[in-house]
């Protein structure tokens, strides 16, 4: 397949879609908070809300850093 912008964004809104699904049911099969598992995972609120919600304020996709999802992977015991 050849790359190209739009695959590329399309791909990136897939994962982002899959994980934010996954921190959601994770979270609350702990019954916690987004406060709660923002703490847990040494991010802020607003960095986890929006990589939960798989948007940003801005209507934009969420692109954390690898350092950020394995930080929130570990708070969340997610596979």
């Amino acid at each position: 397949m050849e790359w190209s912008p739009r695959t590329h964004e399309k791909e990136h809104f897939e994962v982002m879609t899959r994980l934010a699904a996954s921190m959601r049911a994770a979270r609350e099969r702990h019954c916690i908070s987004q406060e709660s598992a923002a703490q847990l995972a040494g991010v802020s609120l607003h960095t986890y809300a929006y990589i939960e919600r798989a948007r940003t304020p801005s209507g934009g996709i969420p692109n954390p850093t690898i350092d950020t999802i394995l930080r929130i992977r570990r708070a969340l015991r997610l596979n």
